[in-house]
């Protein structure tokens, strides 16, 4: 049974990331983490400072203006938006951090060669297009089936350091990821609905149980334990990688950049794009682009280092 699934065409472009990987931190902290993962798009993500947007998949237009509220102002904020493509909040999650111009992880409960629901077939070719990542621990030609969908649930909780839960009714899938979520030792927080609507019955009773009612998105920013630098625009990026290694000095080691909100993902990802290079192992400095930065007192000296990003086929 194949839900009215469709199969796509982009494959070629899939990529195995283990367990193993540093960037797999989060997962293997969890009970039952997968041995791989499959991705198409920026699997650097699976490293970023996430945040989870789940619920229902007939959301009232409060609903889905929350969802959207809170995808759109934490993207900005530097946090990555995970869920799990299906219709509903999920989508409209997805939607508000592309719309941001942040990043959004998608994970799917089937191999990446399907999809469902087929009507979201544009959104998950949005997502690889604009930098995001579509996940699944099935491997190709795997079939989307009723029991794969509550066992992801705990990908995208694990992904993250907590979880938002956006109109939830009282036997809603979402509340599987909340109980996940709490399981893992992650955040729990629920958008309240009102007091006499049962499509909200599940996110009330989560709070009851003590999971943190938010009504703004700094209300969950005020729970992170690090400080987050926002890399929705390249601009940003530059901005926050300087006062990044400004603070430490002009060379940090990983356990620094760590320390202060850098997450493995997007060290990598700066690794990848040459603005930043390892100097020694497990060291790295702050270059900019080798074309634009001509200041001689960045960090380094700024020739050694571009000689050192041009040297490196790793880096290009």
């Amino acid at each position: 049974m194949t839900f009215g699934a469709v199969q796509v065409s982009f494959i070629i472009a899939m990529k195995t990331v283990p367990i193993s990987d540093p960037l797999c931190h989060r997962l293997r902290e969890i009970p039952d983490p997968p041995s791989v993962l499959y991705t198409l798009g920026n699997s650097s993500l699976i490293g970023l400072h996430s945040i989870a947007i789940v619920g229902s998949r007939r959301p009232s237009e409060y609903g889905g203006r929350a969802a959207m509220s809170f995808a759109v102002q934490l993207v900005r904020s530097g946090l990555c938006v995970v869920s799990g493509l299906a219709s509903g909040i999920d989508s409209i999650a997805h939607r508000g951090a592309l719309l941001a111009g942040g990043y959004t992880i998608a994970v799917l409960g089937h191999g990446l060669d399907y999809l469902y629901p087929a009507s979201n077939r544009g959104l998950a070719r949005m997502i690889v297009e604009r930098g995001g990542c579509l996940l699944s621990e099935y491997p190709p030609g795997t079939p989307p089936q009723k029991a794969y969908f509550p066992r992801r649930n705990r990908l995208i909780s694990g992904l993250c350091w907590g979880t938002i839960v956006v109109q939830a009714a009282q036997r809603s899938g979402s509340l599987i990821t909340a109980r996940l979520s709490s399981e893992q030792n992650r955040e729990v927080f629920v958008v309240p609905g009102t007091f006499d609507d049962d499509d909200f019955a599940g996110s009330h009773e989560l709070i009851q149980q003590g999971a943190k009612l938010v009504t703004h998105p700094r209300h969950v920013l005020e729970e992170l334990p690090i400080r987050l630098f926002s890399w929705s625009t390249e601009e940003a990026k530059s901005d926050g990688l300087i006062k990044i290694f400004q603070t430490l000095g002009g060379t940090a080691s990983l356990d620094d950049l760590l320390g202060v909100g850098l997450s493995v993902g997007e060290l990598d990802q700066a690794l990848r794009e040459g603005v930043v290079v390892e100097i020694a192992p497990q060291r790295y400095s702050f270059v900019g682009s080798c074309d634009t930065v001509n200041d001689p007192s960045h960090f380094i000296s700024h020739s050694a280092a571009c000689q050192t990003a041009n040297s490196s086929q790793q880096y290009k």
